[in-house]
């Protein structure tokens, strides 16, 4: 008898263990909502004061490196998420114009778990890793730009592209990618997106583009298609000045439209808006894509039906901003009434932030329209399981980033992209002379 509860008493304690450090770490699977999930998100909208909701819509930026909990940087992170109740952040790097410098996974996943521990509610994490993780951190998988996808031809050289970036995006707490790029490369002039391209036949980017969010979705990441309704066909980088896509409805539905339709049959979980002119879509000088109601509400989400979140591009790049010289706080409230849902990095954010609260209680935007977008940014968190647990686990990292097999599979993947247009010179293949063996060290 004492043996049977002795024995008892170890498993009940080994079941309260394992609970224990299920609860304590994300536990990442697929995307997706479940009933609790979904009842955590109206449940916790309700509660919600105006200034909590609109604070929920912004997305600003941290860098991730070491940071004191006493350092001026830390406490004004800790400060913003407070004041503004910040519904997320975006993962970048520290900046020293015009360079970005990779930090390490550690130091992400570490920085990450304590502004979420700070925040009253889980923060969404979103990070550009368009070429992989390895964009921000060091010790991740590298891979080649998305162009190299569309030369390789492998859809599922795409998909493992999304599978991989998820799982290592998710050990070190990133939750949300604002990629695959669905513009079409049609521009040789265009100086931004180019190589960010899956390459110029719409057809192989939306195919490329949706194995790439079945990857990301499978193993618990939130996928962007950027930059509606298409910015391959200009020739301004959008970060500096106004671009324009000069193509007419014809050319728009035949080349630019295509993959981004793909993106959103397949279940896209978010569509990010350009800072682009598009007459054909808006004539109004004033518009670009992201201020325009006829061209989100309109287009992407009344005739495409889109469903998912709509996220502004950064509200403070020029292509923006030159707009709203006078009042840079309109930005957002126009990219809100236009109908996206999450206000991304804008310029100033005290002003954005002070603009939405007197659009919402002057009535210009109804409660309505912010209790929609805000249950659908808790509801997306949901499905992320973080209304659960919001802590990666720090020590799993070495065995999650950099696996072995995946480094070898991006280097494949670029090797098998390397395409021969030419050699007129009949050079190929190239042949080794002259090289010799590495000596011992200062020899």
């Amino acid at each position: 008898m004492l043996r049977q509860i002795g024995f008892c008493s170890v498993l009940f304690a080994a079941i309260v263990c394992c609970s224990y450090g299920k609860d304590k770490y994300e536990q990442p699977g697929p995307v997706h909502l479940d009933h609790e999930g979904e009842k955590w998100a109206e449940k916790t909208l309700h509660k919600l004061s105006t200034e909590e909701k609109v604070g929920q819509l912004f997305v600003v930026w941290v860098r991730a490196k070491f940071l004191n909990v006493d350092s001026p940087e830390y406490l004004q992170l800790r400060d913003s998420i407070h004041k503004y109740h910040l519904g997320g952040l975006t993962m970048t790097v520290p900046w020293d114009p015009p360079f970005l410098y990779r930090s390490q996974p550690y130091e992400a996943a570490e920085l990450l778990n304590r502004l979420q521990q700070d925040s009253t509610l889980p923060l969404l994490i979103a990070a550009d890793f368009e070429r992989g993780v390895t964009m921000r951190l060091h010790g991740a998988t590298e891979f080649p730009h998305a162009m190299a996808f569309g030369a390789a031809g492998k859809l599922e050289y795409a998909e493992a592209f999304g599978r991989i970036t998820a799982q290592e995006a998710r050990a070190v707490g990133v939750h949300w990618n604002f990629f695959p790029d669905a513009d079409v490369n049609s521009n040789p002039a265009n100086p931004i997106i180019n190589t960010r391209s899956f390459g110029e036949d719409p057809q192989q980017v939306g195919d490329l583009v949706t194995a790439y969010i079945r990857g990301a979705q499978a193993n618990g990441m939130m996928a962007t298609v950027k930059h509606f309704p298409g910015h391959g066909d200009t020739a301004t980088d959008s970060h500096l000045g106004v671009a324009q896509v000069t193509g007419d409805m014809t050319r728009l539905k035949a080349v630019e439209l295509p993959p981004f339709q793909k993106a959103i049959a397949a279940g896209v979980d978010s569509v990010m808006v350009a800072h682009v002119s598009i007459p054909a879509l808006d004539s109004d000088p004033n518009h670009v894509a992201t201020t325009s109601p006829a061209i989100v509400t309109g287009l992407l989400k009344n005739q495409l039906g889109f469903k998912g979140i709509v996220v502004t591009d950064a509200l403070d790049m020029a292509g923006l901003t030159r707009l709203y010289g006078a009042h840079i706080g309109r930005a957002a409230v126009d990219a809100f009434m236009a109908g996206n849902d999450v206000l991304l990095i804008p310029a100033d954010l005290d002003a954005s932030y002070r603009a939405m609260l007197e659009a919402v209680r002057s009535g210009e935007i109804s409660s309505a329209q912010l209790n929609a977008s805000v249950l659908k940014i808790l509801k997306a968190k949901a499905s992320l399981g973080l209304y659960k647990t919001r802590l990666v686990n720090i020590d799993a990292v070495s065995t999650l980033v950099g696996k072995p097999a995946n480094l070898a599979l991006g280097q494949k993947i670029a090797d098998d992209s390397i395409t021969l247009v030419r050699d007129n010179g009949k050079l190929l293949p190239l042949e080794s002379s002259g090289t010799t063996a590495a000596g011992l060290p200062y020899q």
